[in-house]
Formats: structure tokens, C-alpha cells, sequence
């Protein structure tokens, strides 16, 4: 099979700590002038990778202490998902308090560029503010508005949908997976939700799947991925699939139809519908 999109990133993901499996964080004891604890990782299967997340954590706490001297170093893991760690580094003495914050994409090693999971910086910035950097949480962006503050201020995931990268929503995000057997039926979810339709289609002969909601500001589609057999990309009547993604906002009761059809076509040759219960 051909992958794009999000099954793409989901194959990648499930290499990296023991298929699906969130990564494990355990704690390094220090002693000496810096006391307490730094995070290590452990799990993956690319032990090179590992390796080279933990350099990164060990730097950032290095970097902390060195600001305060004598201190005592602790972390918090504010998101753990099998390819991206959350971690909040704090140092603290009798002179003062610093945190640092470093979001680890466990799929390179490195830190995770926020540009990664979200599109569109001028207008996710439009919904965070001005900050000086972010910190992946549970349930949203976790902000500082100086280098060595707290993270004191959380933007709701749900909130950042409309930049949120399709392919990479099921990074930090649940992911509900459906196909045509939701037909008729009811699904029941949260404001913030992210659904993911997978629905035979062909697009080598111009029909594709369109989403009718009845409200574009509530339930609204975020990108879309698309499989087919492989070395068969250009032959027509080969009959692949199309994966759609939606984004639910806000809470209520709202019917949604998919029309399988062509762009320029005024009546779909197939369609279906579902209703979505957000509460």
C-alpha cells in the first residue's frame, strides 16, 4: 500500500517505542552542588535515538542548574505519547525558582519544532498572544512569557484546531477512527475532538468525498489523506481510499453527510449520514 498523510505518520510512530506504546521517563539522582533529579528516557527502539533525547535533556538541566550554581533540580512530564514528551525542567535555591520547558519528538531525538503539529503561526498567534515559548500539555499549550518563567498561563487544544497539521493530530491528540459503518448512528464526543472518516474512493477518475455540516464553525474538516495499491497511482478505476479528518469545536447535536461526488457535479453518486453529540 501506498501511505500519505496520517498512516504515514502513524507507521513512523509505531517504531519508535515498542509499537503504540508511550515512552517510559524515569529519573537520574544527582548529588554534589546540583541535587534532585533529571528525566531520562527509555523504550524506544532506536537506542541512537534515545540517546540522543537524553543528551538533550541532560543539556537543558545542565543549563538550568548553571544558571542558579548550588540548586536542586526536578522535572514534571506534562505529555507522554509514543512519539512526542512533554517535560518541565525546574531548578530552585534559596535566590529563586527556573523552569524550561522541552517538548521531545522521540521520532528524530530532538526538539520537537512546535511547527511540527501546527500550522498558520500568525493565526494560532492570534488565539495564544504574544509568548515567549510553549510547552506541549494534557490539554492544551502550556505558555511562559519570558526565558526561565513559569508556565503559567494554558491555551485548550481544542481551541487550536483550526491550525492543527492533520497528520500529525494524533501526536499529542486522541483520534477517533470510523468508516461508512457510522452510517445512522450517533457518535458520541467531547468539544475538541478529532474524528478520522476512512472511505473507499478514486480519485483518478475525479470523485472524491465532501463533508456537509450544518455548522462550518462547529464541525469542520482539517486536512485528508488519501491510500491506493501500490505502483497503480495513475491508473484509472482503481479504487483506493480516502481518510477525512474533522475537527469538533463546540458542543451540541449536529448531522453530518458525506456526498461521494465530482467537484464540478451538482448530485453526488453516493452518500450517507451521521449525527455527532458533542457535550
Amino acid at each position: 500500500m501506498k501511505i500519505t498523510g496520517l498512516f504515514l505518520a502513524l507507521m513512523m510512530m509505531a517504531s519508535v517505542a515498542f509499537a503504540d506504546y508511550p515512552a517510559t521517563v524515569y529519573s537520574r539522582v544527582l548529588s554534589g552542588s546540583v541535587t534532585g533529579t533529571v528525566p531520562e528516557t527509555d523504550g524506544l527502539d532506536n537506542i541512537d535515538l534515545q540517546k540522543s533525547a537524553n543528551r538533550v535533556l541532560n543539556d537543558a538541566a545542565n543549563s538550568l542548574a548553571k544558571q542558579l550554581g548550588s540548586c536542586n533540580l526536578s522535572y514534571t512530564v506534562t505529555l507522554n505519547r509514543p512519539s512526542v514528551v512533554g517535560i518541565l525542567l525546574k531548578a530552585e535555591n534559596a535566590s529563586g525558582v527556573l523552569y524550561k520547558g522541552i517538548n521531545i519528538d522521540l521520532t528524530t531525538g530532538r526538539e520537537l519544532a512546535l511547527t511540527d503539529i501546527f500550522r498558520d503561526a500568525e493565526g494560532r498567534q492570534a488565539v495564544t498572544g504574544s509568548y515567549y515559548h510553549a510547552l506541549l500539555g494534557e490539554n492544551g499549550l502550556m505558555l511562559t512569557g519570558a526565558a526561565g518563567s513559569a508556565y503559567d498561563r494554558v491555551v485548550p487544544y481544542k481551541d487550536l484546531l483550526p491550525f492543527i497539521r492533520a497528520a500529525a493530530a494524533s501526536r499529542i491528540l486522541p483520534v477517533t477512527k470510523m468508516t461508512n459503518a457510522v452510517e445512522g448512528r450517533v457518535v458520541p464526543v467531547k468539544p475538541g475532538a478529532l474524528l478520522a472518516i476512512k472511505l473507499d474512493a478514486n480519485r483518478s477518475t475525479g470523485y472524491s468525498w465532501q463533508v456537509h455540516t450544518p455548522d462550518a464553525a462547529a464541525v469542520y474538516e482539517v486536512g485528508r489523506s488519501y491510500l491506493m495499491p501500490i505502483n497503480m497511482d495513475s491508473q484509472a478505476g482503481v479504487m483506493g481510499s480516502e481518510i477525512i479528518f474533522l475537527a469538533v469545536q463546540k458542543p451540541g447535536n449536529y448531522k453530518v453527510t458525506m456526498e461521494y461526488k465530482r467537484g464540478w457535479e451538482m448530485m453526488g453518486v453516493q452518500n450517507f449520514s451521521f449525527d455527532i453529540a458533542a457535550q
